[in-house]
């Protein structure tokens, strides 16, 4: 695998975290096909708030700075808005504990 091999990420504490944070996403958005519709993602700026223990004002402000087009933080995100936005948060902070429902 290239992770393995040292030519993504290496052995990186960031290379580490962003991979983590990938993982979370793909597991939290349910890339196989359960909660995925016409490519939305069954997620809202609440939803990742809460899921990741931020304030709705800070995901908003992700929105914002990512360009993400909301009306307000009930909004249905699209699925790669979604994705951007976890990423973001994984690159930001340690990666978070997966939502104990999966």
């Amino acid at each position: 695998m290239l992770w393995q091999a040292g030519k993504i990420g290496g052995t990186s504490s960031l290379g580490k975290k962003w991979l983590s944070g990938m993982i979370l996403v793909l597991k939290r958005l349910n890339l196989a096909l359960s909660g995925i519709i016409m490519g939305f993602a069954d997620l809202s700026i609440l939803d990742i708030a809460e899921d990741y223990n931020l304030s709705v004002e800070a995901v908003l402000s992700l929105c914002d700075r990512l360009g993400i087009s909301y009306r307000n933080a009930q909004t249905r995100l699209a699925l790669e808005d979604a994705k951007a936005i976890i990423a973001e948060v994984a690159v930001l902070e340690e990666p978070p504990t997966p939502p104990a429902e999966l």
